[in-house]
């Protein structure tokens, strides 16, 4: 009697392995020469997803630091993957409170695109109006921007804007207005200049902070462009020094003549 118990069991058995899958594509939509097949991207040769998988668990987006915001439908546009996937479809930006860190699908949608291209296609467009195609670095600027125009928190001429929240000023993570040198208080009698960044890229952000390394700490899908590993003597600092030597040449650090101890200094001061 216990051995016809597994007749059936292993029947199915014998039937799932005669039948296993033999990776043949039994469906393809279109002629763009885009992944059409699981296997194109998911083979046991293809290893490129796995090393941005291995370059962003090192990442900022990945560590889920900020992600008790998404609650908010105020924050949730930039703070979770969700409330990104739905402002990119045009969709009312919700609070979510299971929600997820920015990963792969926040800013792809293979599955549904059949490639990888970016989910955000917008200029780069900062709070003021001031608008600048960064191409790749479209997405970054989308989120890494001042969420305020600089006259609603500084006021212009003689009118000062009172101090009335505790959100008040330019909010964290400006780089977008830096790099595109506008959107910034300034000073009258003072003459400021834009940085090289912005016309020496293509991509913006993207041509520095996505350059890929022998290591998955810093740059690639890290976007690092300093981190900590473990050597055999201790922690030791990573530069992604050779995301700036095409202009730069070759350099041990980033104080290019001297220019972040300048930096630092002025900030002291």
């Amino acid at each position: 009697m216990p051995v016809k118990k597994f007749v059936l069991p292993i029947a199915v058995l014998m039937l799932v392995f005669t039948q296993a899958c033999d990776r043949t594509i039994t469906y393809t939509d279109g002629d763009d020469g885009e992944p059409q097949s699981c296997f194109q991207c998911h083979s046991d040769q293809n290893t490129f997803l796995v090393a941005a998988e291995q370059q962003w668990m090192n990442s900022f987006h990945a560590s889920g630091r900020v992600i008790e915001r998404g609650s908010s439908a105020d924050c949730a546009a930039c703070h979770i993957s969700e409330g990104f996937v739905q402002r990119t479809e045009g969709e009312t930006v919700t609070g979510n409170d299971n929600p997820t860190v920015i990963h792969c699908f926040t800013c792809h949608a293979p599955h549904s695109n059949g490639n990888f291209s970016l989910r955000w296609t917008d200029l780069a467009t900062l709070e003021s109006g001031v608008q600048f195609d960064l191409h790749a670095g479209n997405t970054c600027v989308a989120c890494h921007h001042a969420r305020r125009d600089v006259d609603d928190y500084v006021g212009s001429g003689d009118d000062p804007v009172t101090i009335n929240s505790t959100h008040w000023g330019p909010h964290h993570g400006p780089q977008g207005d830096i790099l595109l040198g506008s959107n910034g208080y300034e000073y009258a009698g003072y003459d400021y200049e834009i940085t090289p960044h912005r016309s020496a890229t293509r991509d913006g952000c993207v041509d520095c902070h996505f350059r890929t390394t022998s290591n998955n700490v810093v740059g690639g899908h890290s976007f690092n462009m300093r981190g900590d590993a473990l050597d055999l003597d201790g922690p030791a600092s990573l530069l992604n020094t050779a995301a700036c030597e095409p202009c730069h040449g070759e350099l041990d650090d980033f104080d290019y003549n001297g220019a972040q101890t300048e930096v630092e200094f002025l900030l002291e001061e």
